[in-house]
């Protein structure tokens, strides 16, 4: 299926086979990366987020983590509305990540 939206191999290999993480100095940073940006979530937020973490889930979206590993990351997680009330948009906030990682210039 994702031959139909792309005919880049990089992006078909990525989605294939995964793709690692470019660590500004090639080595993982110890311990888990925090972003500094994060803010408190009301109930209702953190519904929404639910919601939408157990769509990605169910879609094989996102995976579990395995018990006892530790993440990369920990990326704040929220959702904001789209044009209904009813739908909500996933946002992870992957500053804290990008500030550890080689910086692609595109030109």
């Amino acid at each position: 299926a994702w031959e139909a939206t792309s005919s880049n191999q990089w992006v078909l290999a990525a989605i294939r086979e995964g793709c690692r993480i470019p660590w500004s100095d090639g080595v993982r940073p110890q311990g888990p990366i925090e972003t500094p940006h994060a803010r408190e979530q009301s109930a209702e937020e953190r519904r929404w987020s639910r919601i939408e973490v157990l769509k990605m889930l169910a879609e094989g979206t996102v995976e579990p983590l395995p018990e006892g590993e530790l993440p990369e990351a920990l990326n704040p997680f929220f959702t904001v509305p789209k044009k209904t009330p009813e739908e909500r948009r996933p946002i992870c906030d992957c500053r804290g990540p990008n500030l550890h990682m080689e910086h692609q210039h595109l030109r």
